[in-house]
């Protein structure tokens, strides 16, 4: 995706929403979200659970 110029700027990847999601919604769903938080965290990357009521 980075070097995708529909992605490289917040204008294009706006413009290009719907797309961007499905990216980035495809990749997340390859592990579990545990293993995501813990790479954020430990890339210092602002994250956490959405709880269900």
């Amino acid at each position: 995706m980075i070097d995708d110029p529909r992605f490289k700027q917040g204008d294009a990847r706006l413009k290009h929403r719907e797309e961007f999601n499905r990216v980035v919604e495809e990749h997340l769903a390859k592990a579990p979200a545990e293993d995501w938080l813990e790479l954020f965290r430990v890339e210092d990357i602002i994250a956490g659970p959405v709880n269900t009521i």
